[in-house]
């Protein structure tokens, strides 16, 4: 019986090099998986060869050379912002409507303030800043504040990213703009160095208020100082509607 499987799976095999790559995808899609898996396999391979044969992608472990644009950087970055900030927002949503469920009280105060003392003049928003940036009190005082929150969301980004680019070099947002992480040899990077490259782009965009990620807009390279720092650099690679529709089944 065994034979006559072996024997069946080998002229399956042979004729998949007559068959046109529609008809591979056909097959592909129809094939029971559990009960065929190395004609599965076998079909898969077929696909592969014909389509690094037409050149007409690169595969996700091959990034390409050409440095990804500031345009689509910027796009990939508020992309990977709104996805790890929506859990905060929906929670955020839900704490406000349920508030403003409850009910808020309906006393109050009615008073109107005294009128008897002289108007005074109210501070210009240029005077409100410079007092704020001469005061050690104030300035502490928010550090004080938000400090906590800022430290907190940075660990949560942490914990998404920093794995997420060492497996794959891509964050979401990134790989619906077609963009890779990857070192500077185009292999993938290491946690050591995803953990680098976010770190370094939190403190150098705080300490040169920006100016470290706008470096990649006149880099040769297009690399900011983050992934100088990491050994690192953003390319463009193809995005998934830019994919033949054969290499998309095959990824699914």
């Amino acid at each position: 019986m065994s034979e006559e499987n072996g024997s069946s799976d080998r002229a399956f095999t042979d004729s998949l090099g007559e068959m046109s790559l529609s008809e591979l995808q056909d097959v592909f899609g129809h094939l029971d998986r559990d009960r065929y898996p190395e004609r599965i396999e076998a079909v898969r391979q077929e696909m592969q060869s014909r389509i690094e044969a037409l050149g007409d992608y690169r595969t996700g472990e091959d990034a390409g050379d050409e440095a990804a644009g500031a345009g689509r950087r910027l796009w990939g970055s508020i992309l990977d912002v709104f996805v790890s900030l929506f859990p905060l927002v929906l929670y955020t949503g839900i704490q406000m409507l349920a508030a403003s469920s409850g009910g808020g009280g309906r006393g109050g105060g009615r008073g109107r303030g005294g009128r008897g003392g002289p108007p005074q003049e109210e501070e210009s928003v240029f005077d409100q800043v410079v007092a704020y940036l001469t005061s050690p009190e104030a300035i502490w005082d928010t550090v004080a504040t938000y400090g906590p929150y800022v430290l907190a969301f940075i660990a949560y980004r942490a914990i998404f990213v920093i794995p997420q680019l060492a497996k794959s070099g891509w964050l979401p947002g990134m790989k619906e703009a077609g963009l890779r992480v990857v070192s500077k040899s185009g292999t993938n990077i290491t946690v050591r160095q995803a953990g680098i490259r976010f770190l370094s782009a939190y403190v150098l965009g705080f300490l040169t208020l920006g100016i470290g990620h706008l470096s990649a807009l006149w880099d040769r390279g297009g690399r900011a100082l983050h992934d100088r720092l990491a050994a690192t650099r953003v390319v463009r690679v193809q995005r998934r509607w830019e994919m033949p529709a054969e290499q998309r089944l095959l990824e699914d």
